[in-house]
Parts: structure tokens; sequence; C-alpha cells
């Protein structure tokens, strides 16, 4: 994800939709230097899947790198207070 500018943005910011839901993730307004970015919100990801990649070599400080052993956890229900999920 980047910036107005081009630049890639600070972990933070790369990293705030990341945990899965069954929700849309919000939508932001960041401002570089005066000038407005908007970051749509991502489409829910009611999935975790060890076997995906969480690591890039471009942001090596923003991830992580799993071992892809076949984990996954699928959020099965969600209310505003908790959720259901299934580990298999």
């Amino acid at each position: 994800m980047k910036d107005v500018n081009g630049n890639l943005w600070r972990a933070r910011v790369q990293v705030y939709d990341a945990p899965f839901s069954l929700k849309k993730a919000d939508s932001l307004k960041l401002h570089v230097n005066g000038t407005r970015s908007d970051i749509k919100g991502a489409k829910a990801n009611p999935l975790f899947d060890d076997t995906k990649t969480y690591w890039y070599s471009e942001l090596p400080n923003h991830g992580v790198k799993l071992p892809g052993v076949g984990v996954k956890i699928h959020v099965d229900r969600q209310t505003d207070t908790g959720m259901t999920v299934s580990v298999s």
C-alpha cells in the first residue's frame, strides 16, 4: 500500500486491516505533507492460512515468516464483542 507520493506506508498503516474478520475494514483518510490519501477498506478476510505469505522483502519489519504447515483459522461467527472460530 503506497501513499500519494508513491512511498510505502509505515508498518502501522500497512497492517491496520490485517486481523481476520467477517467485516470489511474501515476506510481511512491520512495526510502526507498536507496531501490527503484515501485508503479504501479491504474486504472481509475470514480465513487465516499459514501457507500464505505474510512477509515481503520490501517491508521486512512489517510481517512474519510462517512455517506453512497448514494451520487454518476461520471466523465462523462474529459480534461486536467476540467471535467464534474453527481451527484446522
